[in-house]
């Protein structure tokens, strides 16, 4: 999100957790979008006009089925799908949508040279990470911190770490 707004992007990010949507726009998202409450499809395609959005970046993974899914149907024709997120087992994939919308799918496991450049932005002042930084711990907490993120979702969205 916040590098995207910092190349000039129109952002829309989709979560299920309202505490990941409020910190979203509080560092730029154009829009917000809860599955749990609105059709994705649907409401991406009011947004954008009918055309779809450029680029998708699925980062979810994880153990379902839906998010790369969604990503073949919200991409505008010819756009491309970026899958950051690791998926568990088989993801059933709609090929007539790849085929008919012309859509580039890539892969992207993050790039260790990208890491400096983000570094920068923060450090520049250009992107704020301040909103989604929910709780502060020291080295001795990281356990403490990471079972936050992991089983604290709805109250947590990211967990500082300092020494």
């Amino acid at each position: 999100l916040a590098v995207c707004k910092t190349l000039g992007a129109r952002v829309i990010m989709i979560d299920l957790l309202e505490n990941r949507l409020e910190a979203a726009l509080k560092m730029g998202a154009d829009e917000v979008i809860n599955p749990s409450a609105k059709d994705v499809i649907r409401e991406v395609a009011r947004l954008t006009e009918g055309d779809g959005v450029d680029i998708v970046l699925e980062i979810v993974g994880g153990q379902q089925k839906q998010t790369i899914q969604q990503a073949t149907q919200i991409v505008r024709r010819a756009g491309i799908v970026v899958v950051v997120g690791t998926f568990s087992g088989e993801i059933p994939m709609r090929l007539g949508d790849l085929r008919t919308g012309e859509i580039e799918i890539l892969g992207q496991r993050g790039q260790y040279g990208t890491y400096k450049y983000c570094i920068d932005l923060v450090n520049s002042g250009l992107v704020d990470l301040s909103p989604m930084l929910s709780r502060t711990v020291s080295l001795e907490e990281a356990p403490y911190g990471l079972e936050l993120m992991a089983h604290h979702a709805s109250e947590v969205v990211k967990v500082l770490i300092v020494q």
